[in-house]
């Protein structure tokens, strides 16, 4: 059986709306409480103030999203510090094997506990073409994973 392009988009508009549902948003904290209970392959939606700003995927959504406050382990978190920190005095590019300046770190703990939510769907196939998919349809939206 083939799968069409139409059956593709249907699917991957059942996604982004589940996603962008507000009983299924929850802040980061919480987040970890709620997907312990189903770890698996999956993608979401991280806002800040409300805004959609990055859409992720991964093989293990409990371990990706566990390491949501580590600089070194995410990408989202560099993004995040560089858009808000770029122009402090203290400010150094992170990376894989550099974090921010401690007052930098402790700053975008705090963004993130006041400022950031997090949504998540676990699903079986399709993630990286839904990531890929909802950067090139929806253009208006401000991705930080956006290259």
């Amino acid at each position: 059986m083939e799968i069409t392009q139409t059956q593709i988009e249907d699917y991957f508009n059942l996604l982004k709306s589940f996603l962008l549902r507000s009983e299924n948003i929850f802040t980061p904290d919480d987040i970890k409480l709620q997907i312990k209970k189903q770890d698996g392959g999956g993608v979401y939606f991280i806002f800040d103030n409300d805004k959609l700003c990055y859409v992720g995927e991964s093989g293990s959504l409990f371990g990706r999203l566990k390491d949501f406050h580590r600089t070194l382990n995410h990408t989202f978190r560099r993004s995040l510090g560089e858009y808000l920190y770029a122009e402090h005095p203290k400010y150094s590019k992170a990376s894989s094997k550099n974090k921010f300046d401690d007052e930098i770190e402790k700053s975008l703990d705090e963004y993130i506990q006041n400022k950031i939510t997090i949504s998540y769907k676990p699903i079986l196939i399709g993630r990286k073409e839904f990531e890929d998919w909802m950067q090139e349809r929806h253009p208006d939206i401000k991705f930080l994973n956006k290259n």
